[in-house]
């Protein structure tokens, strides 16, 4: 079996972190095939950073560099699906990074059942391990949005993707500001095998920056465009637990603007939980 795995990593101004990403990528047991960095605009050094990384160094794999202007991380991702020359895609956000294991676990999975599109696993959050699994797992997720109540399944930095299931679930959607990569994870999930391994070997830095204040007042895509739509299912369940999270972060943040616009989505049973909730944190 002849696989190959192209990485993407899109770039907007990570000056301080995307030496650390790239050294991971480097560092990998077994080989990637190809490298795709896209810079989106950065205002920064990254990408001459970048540049001066790969300056006069022989690497096993091919490294491909982009430079545009800035048009969003959705976006981004998306050009380097169209740029990507394997079958198999993996995402790396540049602020992020892999121990040395990450895609021999994730190559070992794919030979284990090749039938699945998109193998994935734990993480470390800012050095706290992220599972939804109490024992070890390793195999398909049969209950993936249950599980995912508990934790995440699929991130941007975390799995490996079929690049057929990508283009087939619709990619990365434009013009969203909040969740619209777990957008596309719902879409994927919805209709192909996830299959997981618990042991972690990715490790994700969330920063504090200005990002998260350009989005107050936003409901993530999924609530948004899915939640008002689904019947009674797991991935109601999901989206329920998801909109009855950010709710209650709004009532903390007193975020008028999301409670405001969420409020026509809401059914009898979240008006329900959320006035219980007003009544907890009061």
């Amino acid at each position: 079996m002849d696989i190959k795995l192209s990485v993407i990593i899109p770039l907007y101004n990570k000056s301080y972190s995307i030496v650390r990403a790239l050294d991971s990528v480097l560092s990998q047991k077994r080989s990637i095939d190809e490298l795709i960095i896209i810079n989106d605009g950065s205002t920064d050094e990254s990408l001459a950073i970048v540049r001066s990384f790969f300056n006069n160094r022989e690497v096993p794999f091919t490294v491909c560099i982009i430079d545009k202007d800035n048009e969003g991380v959705a976006a981004t991702r998306n050009l380097g699906i169209d740029k990507a020359r394997n079958d198999y895609i993996a995402f790396l956000d540049a602020d992020d990074y892999w121990s040395s294991d990450f895609w021999s676990a994730r190559y070992d999975a794919i030979l284990h059942n090749d039938a699945c599109e998109v193998y994935s696993g734990s993480h470390y959050l800012n050095g706290k391990l992220v599972t939804p699994y109490v024992g070890e797992k390793y195999g398909i997720e049969n209950h993936f949005f249950i599980r995912s109540i508990f934790g995440s399944l699929i991130n941007s930095s975390k799995a490996v993707f079929k690049k057929k299931v990508l283009y087939d679930s619709g990619l990365f959607p434009l013009g969203a500001n909040v969740a619209e990569d777990l957008y596309l994870w719902i879409n994927i999930a919805t209709n192909n095998s996830i299959f997981y391994d618990s042991n972690p070997s990715v490790y994700i830095e969330v920063q504090d920056d200005d990002s998260r204040d350009k989005r107050v007042g936003e409901l993530p895509l999924p609530i948004l465009k899915i939640y008002p739509k689904v019947k009674f299912s797991s991935l109601r369940v999901y989206l329920s637990f998801m909109l009855w999270k950010h709710y209650l972060r709004a009532i903390k943040t007193r975020d008028e603007k999301f409670i405001k616009s969420s409020d026509n989505i809401l059914r009898p049973l979240d008006r329900f939980v959320i006035n219980f909730m007003k009544v907890i944190i009061k």
